[in-house]
């Protein structure tokens, strides 16, 4: 049988490693200019690749303003990432944190950790579709893993969002987290992939959901030498 170039941490092996990635994953991302600083705050080797909203909010009733998020041109004019075998990859498939002050989808605001953990997993649940497809060296597209992706499904538990600026993420167009307070109580809930032991050559990943509201893709190429 083939070997696979890449392996992919499990959550029977490493849930603990995903909860906390999970958590570092939504502080980089609310942090100053995560796409040019993609790296885990403590471990060099490891780098977030982010979802990218496409198009416009599907849904006006969850109580956030409404916008766009990228187009697909914008979205897929991804950046070369040069990387060697040690490097490793946490990224979400499809993914939501909803943090105190946040409006809540039933009306009211996440004002309760049940309120939080409930919210973010209504919108889990809505979701319909999701992927993760990798290419290596121009060959075949085919799923990274071959199992379910609800096998990689994962909640954080309460953790502390640290906000230390405005952000731009366009993750839910239109409501970005003042700074002021400095950090919010956040429950988080995704489907995510950790890959590791990337061996030399050039991969293609896509990966993406669609739920009730939105419609995420991201594609990255990624050379390994």
């Amino acid at each position: 049988m083939e070997l696979t170039p890449y392996s992919v941490v499990s959550l029977s092996e490493g849930a603990s490693e995903y909860r906390e990635l999970v958590k570092a994953y939504w502080n980089w991302i609310q942090g100053p200019d995560p796409d040019a600083n993609p790296k885990h705050p403590t471990d060099p080797n490891l780098t977030f690749l982010r979802d990218d909203v496409i198009g416009s909010q599907l849904k006006h009733e969850v109580g956030i303003l409404t916008g766009r998020g990228k187009t697909e041109d914008e979205a897929f004019a991804t950046t070369l990432i040069n990387a060697t075998t040690s490097m490793k990859f946490f990224f979400p498939i499809y993914h939501v944190c909803c943090v105190s002050e946040h409006p809540y989808v039933k009306g009211g605001k996440c004002d309760t950790p049940e309120k939080r953990k409930n919210a973010a997993m209504f919108d889990l649940n809505n979701n319909y579709q999701k992927w993760a497809k990798i290419t290596i060296d121009g060959q075949n597209e085919h799923n990274i893993v071959n199992d379910d992706l609800d096998n990689y499904s994962i909640e954080s538990g309460e953790f502390e969002l640290r906000v230390p600026q405005s952000n731009n993420l366009n993750r839910e167009a239109g409501f970005n987290l003042p700074p002021t307070k400095g950090s919010y109580s956040a429950y988080a809930a995704g489907i995510y992939l950790y890959l590791k032991d990337l061996q030399p050559g050039n991969y293609r990943l896509d990966f993406g959901g669609r739920a009730t509201d939105f419609h995420t893709q991201s594609i990255y190429n990624i050379s390994v030498k």
